[in-house]
């Protein structure tokens, strides 16, 4: 199915690594290993907070980049990148309030929301990319769009109703934001 035109044009243009490895099946292990270039089990995890965050020793990419002269920014829009879990570190700016567009589904776990945020998420990222234009600048955006619940999307043409269908609708939606965001930084 045609999911995803703007990043396959993107991969055209770049290096596609036929094979790959998560850090861990998990977000909250897998996004704390991505920020601070750690396998999973060397990571400075602050277990206190339910869903752990990192540790203030743990050193992320940001903090690596900033005393280089990088501006750095991170746009996240889930609940488990709240400040209080410390991915905000090194960031000059973090901004996670698209969160709240992504609503928790009574009786199920963190793994299942309702709510989409891919265009709002783009609206901040060229926003960020505009402001920063001529710095070095380093910026991380979240997509969370792809995850369950799946749901439909106007904007895009469906492939059905059945979640296989719903999911490679959640793609296509966020490629086309994804799309937007190329297209500024080709500008």
């Amino acid at each position: 199915r045609p999911t995803s035109p703007n990043i396959d044009a993107l991969a055209k243009d770049g290096t596609v690594f036929v094979n790959s490895w998560s850090h861990a099946p998990s977000t909250r292990y897998s996004m704390p290993a991505i920020l601070t270039g750690r396998l999973p089990l060397d990571v400075y995890y602050d277990y206190s907070i339910n869903w752990p965050g990192l540790l203030p020793k743990a050193t992320t990419i940001a903090e690596v980049l900033k005393p280089l002269g990088f501006a750095t920014g991170a746009i996240t829009n889930y609940e488990y990148f709240d400040p209080r879990r410390h991915f905000n570190q090194g960031f000059d700016e973090y901004d996670n309030s698209d969160a709240a567009l992504h609503g928790a589904v009574p009786g199920k776990g963190p793994e299942e929301t309702h709510g989409s945020s891919s265009k709002q998420q783009t609206d901040k990222a060229i926003a960020y990319v505009d402001r920063h234009a001529a710095d070095r600048w380093f910026l991380w955006v979240h997509y969370y769009d792809p995850h369950y619940a799946y749901e439909a999307h106007s904007e895009v043409p469906s492939f059905g109703s059945d979640p296989m269908a719903l999911y490679d609708g959640e793609i296509r939606f966020t490629d086309m934001h994804l799309g937007r965001l190329f297209e500024e930084l080709r500008a």
